[in-house]
């Protein structure tokens, strides 16, 4: 059969020739596939997209070796037919390599197999599949336009592309998924070899669609995610994209290269892959039994000693913030360092003094955990280093679930928020333009996850009082005292402005279901400050200035009622605005003017709002925050029983 194999290959050249727009495009694709790109936009064809869309190739359009019309089910032949070359997509992408004998499905299949896995999804196919019913459906379909030709399996068992699949899924662990999840009952590991080559045809028609299922939950799980994300938290209003049973099929079906092409539906950006870097890092380490715990410690200052600094050093050079000198090991003779806590016996020597080195280490240990960056050991800095490795490599699976959320491309210029480091965060081309403090929503005020665009800069804005804060916070003083709001708020009733507050009978107003609404003035007292930054959502929350401006200096910032307000607001509008045309000056002048006025911006910003506990800042380093709303907990239970809001 040389001669018949040769003649395939030059039907792929000729053919390649003859189409070359489509060769270009399989070149490009190839030449993309090891580039990772920052989260920007302009990436429309990127490899994540390309993967989503199961772009398919050449050959697909003649349908080689199917049959076109799926409304009745095809009969299966009677007689064994010539085979009929089916050539994938890859097969045009060089170097063009000849499938050994036993994992090249281009052959038909022994009749036998394509019944076997007719009547396996012919009568209970969704029973069988195991799968929704709008699910079951694209598969049986799928199968159908194949004349029930298997895709995972042959004369032979497992062929090439099954192991590849099967390689593929098998490191569902980078990712943070779990591998058991995508695991074939049938086989008892990811090893092909598993399979009895004899095995009945119907029993490899039960591998084939555990193949199939196995294949497009691995898609769904690793593009878009494990769970759905409302399902956690109300507050969490994010829609990933989840990519189409039919396109994922399409895609296996054109490619010897399941594996490869599955790989490329995960988030190709650098802040996905470090975090891949990361959970591999911390794996090793919970593989190497986690890190020293460091006993308590009252305040430990700069220059001070302890016997627990030997453990707090040991603790920091774990996790690679310290590199010990000889002196860190030199002891006066007769001490014995058990790096006890404050109740050990006083400690003398280099060894147990909190020296210069070991104070900016443990600086560097606070600022990459959302701490106060004092050098001082204390009580929070102290469980903060005893978090057990374990649960960071908990919040690492968890954030890249999220990750998995959201696009590739958040947009060329775009402002992101992540609520629980207290920062708001502008890029332009991957490159920060602007990076500011951020005061979040208190625990019962949440601030939400959800992505808008930034439409309208409004300068000394009116605070229109939210109908919730007016009748929980402000009417019980206004019942005591009618006087208890300033001249610089307005009130209006169902007929329009009524006037001051001491102009309305708020007892009455209580009783008729309070048809009031209540508005602040701009001015230098206003809850908004001079400017705010609109980006219409269904939570009424927007970013804006504050007049509060002493609780940008804590550390924990949840003060707001769900609203982001913005430490450098006036940067942040003239940075905006310079996009609109306007100058410097001319920003500072509408904001000193005192009078409101709105501006519809014509390039409008994306902005995201996140909830991110692991994340890696501009200059590459891993941060760990606090799960101050504990989203992250209740993910853990989510993607560790796979119960909760599973797709």
């Amino acid at each position: 059969m040389p001669h018949i194999r040769l003649m395939y290959v030059s039907l792929v050249a000729v053919f390649a020739i003859w189409n070359p727009a489509s060769a270009s495009a399989e070149a490009t694709a190839a030449k993309t596939r090891t580039n990772f790109t920052a989260e920007r936009p302009g990436q429309s064809d990127s490899i994540r997209s390309q993967a989503r869309n199961g772009e398919r190739g050449f050959f697909s359009v003649f349908n080689w070796g199917r049959r076109s019309g799926s409304a009745v089910l095809p009969k299966i032949a009677k007689k064994k037919e010539k085979p009929e070359p089916v050539l994938s997509r890859a097969s045009l992408i060089g170097p063009m390599v000849l499938l050994r004998a036993r994992g090249d499905d281009t052959a038909a299949p022994d009749e036998t197999y394509a019944r076997a896995l007719y009547d396996r999804l012919n009568g209970e196919a969704q029973s069988e599949l195991k799968v929704r019913a709008e699910r079951a459906k694209p598969i049986i379909e799928f199968y159908k336009e194949r004349n029930f030709r298997p895709l995972w399996v042959g004369e032979y068992g497992l062929n090439v592309r099954a192991e590849r699949l099967l390689a593929q899924m098998a490191t569902a662990e980078l990712d943070g998924l779990r591998r058991e999840e995508y695991q074939p009952r049938s086989l008892d590991g990811f090893d092909a070899t598993s399979v009895n080559p004899e095995a009945r045809p119907d029993e490899l028609a039960a591998v084939e669609l555990e193949l199939t299922r196995a294949a497009l939950r691995y898609a769904r799980d690793i593009s878009s995610g494990q769970v759905v994300p409302s399902m956690i938290s109300r507050a969490i209003d994010v829609q990933p994209e989840v990519i189409k049973t039919t396109a994922v099929l399409a895609a296996l079906a054109t490619t010897i290269r399941p594996g490869h092409y599955l790989k490329k539906l995960a988030p190709q950006t650098d802040s996905y892959r470090r975090l891949k870097q990361a959970l591999a890092k911390y794996r090793e380490l919970e593989r190497n039994g986690g890190w020293t715990l460091v006993p308590r410690i009252s305040n430990l200052k700069p220059g001070g000693t302890n016997r627990a600094v030997v453990r707090l050093r040991q603790r920091l050079t774990e996790e690679g913030l310290y590199q010990p000198s000889p002196a860190d090991n030199a002891s006066p003779v007769g001490e014995n360092a058990d790096g006890g806590g404050d109740k050990a016996k006083p400690a003398s020597g280099a060894r147990f003094t909190y020296d210069k080195a070991l104070v900016e280490a443990v600086k560097k240990f606070q600022d990459r955990h959302g701490l106060g960056v004092d050098g001082v050991v204390g009580g929070r800095t102290i469980a903060a280093l005893n978090v057990s490795v374990t649960k960071r490599v908990n919040q690492l699976i968890v954030n890249l679930e999220r990750r998995r959320w959201l696009p590739d491309d958040l947009g060329k210029t775009h402002v992101l928020v992540n609520l629980p480091a207290f920062q708001v965060r502008m890029f332009d081309e991957g490159k920060i333009i602007f990076k500011s403090r951020v005061i979040v929503g208190k625990r019962s005020h949440q601030t939400p996850e959800f992505s808008n665009r930034i439409r309208v800069v409004a300068f000394n804005p009116y605070w229109n009082v939210p109908r919730s804060i007016a009748i929980e916070e402000m009417l019980p003083q206004l019942l005591v005292n009618p006087d208890a709001l300033s001249e610089n708020f307005e009130v209006f009733g169902r007929r329009g402005r009524i006037g001051n507050s001491y102009d309305v009978d708020w007892e009455e107003a209580a009783d008729n279901g309070f048809p009031i609404s209540i508005r602040q003035k701009p001015g230098s007292g206003n809850a908004l400050g001079n400017v705010k930054f609109l980006f219409p959502n269904r939570h009424n929350v927007y970013l804006h200035d504050t007049p509060t401006r002493s609780l940008f200096s804590r550390t924990v910032r949840m003060f707001s009622h769900g609203c982001v307000r913005v430490q450098k607001p006036r940067e942040f509008a003239k940075i905006i605005m310079s996009r609109e045309g306007w100058r410097a000056s001319s920003v500072i002048k509408a904001l000193n003017a005192g009078k409101n006025r709105h501006v519809k911006l014509e390039h409008e910003i994306p902005v995201h709002l996140t909830y991110r506990t692991a994340w890696f800042d501009e200059n590459n380093v891993l941060h760990f925050q606090d799960d101050i709303y504990g989203r992250d907990q209740r993910m853990q239970v989510a993607l560790g029983q796979l119960q909760l809001a599973m797709k």
